[in-house]
């Protein structure tokens, strides 16, 4: 327990202290390592958790080796308890892939379905920026399938202004609308 470095053992210690962590450690450390080995699951995780628990009391054993030896046995049990939770709470936050896991690596038609929604979501993007009777048409005629008749109707407009608004969409989402069809005829080339 001495040390030429300094710390609660280092360069000036203070004897005693340092023999009575040594009585202190090896009367205690097998129950300790009972008491967290049910916690951690493994005898591993347990001896890492009581190893780290019984240096940081002993980094703060001379404000400690006066106190009795079951508040100290507490101090030590509970430290190692939260270096093991500590543990638990690092593990789940970094999600483990095992060697099959490896995400749309093997995928062909990762590549057409990532384009086909960057497509989607320009399109809707410029839909967005529409007079909202212009939305409103096209949305209905180009994205959900109604005629000229059925949005007239439920718009409250003649079907020659539905006509024209859907001209103008077309014209402007012409490119995106043959990309997309390229797209899908390339998904019927393909198995899936």
């Amino acid at each position: 327990m001495v040390s030429s470095e300094g710390g609660p053992c280092g360069s000036d210690p203070d004897e005693a202290a340092c023999s009575d962590f040594a009585e202190f450690y090896t009367s205690t450390v097998r129950h300790t390592l009972r008491a967290i080995r049910s916690l951690a699951g493994d005898n591993d995780t347990a001896r890492e958790a009581v190893q780290e628990a019984y240096v940081r009391i002993l980094m703060i054993w001379p404000r400690r080796n006066t106190l009795p030896a079951e508040d100290n046995l507490r101090y030590t049990i509970v430290t190692a308890r939260n270096v093991v939770l500590d543990g638990f709470r690092r593990d789940r936050r970094s999600v483990k892939f095992d060697e099959d896991s490896q995400v749309g690596e093997d995928d062909p038609n990762l590549v057409a379905v990532l384009e086909e929604m960057s497509l989607m979501c320009a399109v809707r993007a410029l839909i967005d920026k529409w007079p909202e009777r212009r939305r409103a048409v096209a949305i209905m005629y180009l994205l959900e399938g109604h005629d000229y008749a059925e949005i007239a109707s439920r718009l409250d407009m003649a079907q020659s202004t539905v006509r024209s608004h859907v001209g103008k969409a077309r014209d402007v989402l012409k490119p995106y609308l043959q990309r997309m069809e390229e797209l899908d005829a390339e998904k019927g080339g393909r198995s899936t």
